[in-house]
């Protein structure tokens, strides 16, 4: 009774001042530790789509604090205290808006997405309390390495925080929605030895939490990605078993840790061990028939192998599947997709296995003539 009190009173307060010609404020609350290379990008994708800009410095050494407040944003020191969480429920704390906007200093707004920002934060019923963005993982050349839905804009004043102290995750309350919002992720964008710092921190504090939370899936699940990141092929396979043990062990599988089977199943066929590959997605896909990750790397593996039918039957549920989830946001849900934007890749491979296959057909016609 209480909460639908609130969101009638909400829904009051909005429409007040949407008569009045006023939107809802936004405060973009961020976390920083030196992050000059990539801050001003960040900043000024956002500088004139929201009301205020805050930022909690756990400790920068270089221009970052300078660069921050060259854009008006006001900063808050803290110390670090190896607990993401924290520190981002800290940025909360300081926010004033209707509605708070998290981004990290290694993403960007897109261009569109800000022009549209506001007005897509005005049409949100009042029932819905927080939207999903789409999250592009980009490399240096600008290629969508990944894609994922992250809540990253809700209302303030409801008792939204974050946890877990690495890889923090927003505690969701109420109704969520979808949105057309998009971030670029530009993590890929920093010197080596900045991202070998990185990588090294986060693979030592989720170490750590595996010590002192042994019966949960989460922290070798996070170093399963991390070491696949890198490329740290048997790593990455090693955590990654110990995550599906994990899980076993708990007696359900999360929708959550379906990425895992990806991760797994390409760092075996990186390793050309393409039988424990397709093993491992059709795991996977038992679990998870939608998973179209896995449908990409099994439509390769039966072209390698020579298997074009089956290769061709898997690249057309890939095709499949994508028209799904872009006709259909919501079921994408949160989920990681690494291979989401492949489709031309896709469609260049059928040729290519149609073609194979043709040549295949000829060579045995000749065989028997």
């Amino acid at each position: 009774m209480a909460q639908r009190k609130n969101i009638k009173g909400r829904a009051r307060k909005v429409e007040q001042r949407l008569r009045a010609g006023e939107s809802p404020s936004i405060s973009a609350c961020m976390m920083v530790k030196n992050e000059e290379e990539l801050l001003p990008q960040c900043l000024e994708s956002i500088k004139d789509h929201v009301n205020e800009i805050i930022i909690v410095d756990t400790g920068s050494t270089d221009r970052t604090v300078e660069v921050a407040e060259s854009y008006g944003a006001r900063v808050y020191h803290h110390p670090w205290e190896n607990d993401f969480s924290r520190h981002r429920n800290q940025s909360i704390s300081y926010a004033t808006s209707d509605w708070i906007f998290i981004i990290d200093a290694d993403e960007e707004l897109s261009p569109v997405s800000g022009s549209k920002l506001r007005q897509t934060i005005s049409a949100v019923p009042p029932e819905v309390s927080y939207l999903y963005f789409r999250v592009e993982d980009k490399n240096a050349s600008g290629r969508v390495m990944s894609v994922m839905h992250s809540p990253r804009l809700f209302r303030n004043h409801m008792g939204f925080k974050y946890k877990n102290f690495i890889h923090n995750e927003l505690e969701l309350k109420g109704r969520g929605d979808t949105s057309n919002l998009v971030l670029f992720h530009h993590g890929y964008h920093l010197s080596p030895k900045k991202m070998k710092a990185k990588f090294e921190r986060t693979t030592q504090l989720l170490k750590k939490r595996m010590e002192e939370e042994p019966e949960r899936p989460e922290p070798p699940f996070f170093l399963c990605k991390s070491y696949g990141m890198e490329q740290l092929n048997a790593e990455a396979i090693y955590y990654g078993l110990i995550t599906r043990q994990k899980l076993e062990e708990l007696g359900d599988v999360p929708t959550f840790f379906v990425e895992i089977f990806y991760i797994m199943a390409l760092s075996f066929y990186r390793m050309k061990m393409h039988t424990l590959a397709e093993a491992t997605c059709l795991e996977g896909l038992k679990l998870f028939p939608q998973y179209i990750d896995l449908c990409f790397i099994l439509s390769d593996i039966c072209r390698i192998s020579g298997r074009f039918q089956e290769a061709v039957n898997h690249a057309q549920q890939y095709l499949k599947l994508r028209q799904l989830f872009m006709s259909n946001p919501k079921e994408k849900k949160s989920l990681v997709f690494y291979t989401l934007d492949y489709q031309e890749q896709v469609m260049s491979g059928l040729n290519e296995i149609r073609e194979a296959a043709a040549g295949k057909q000829t060579a045995m016609s000749g065989n028997n003539a």
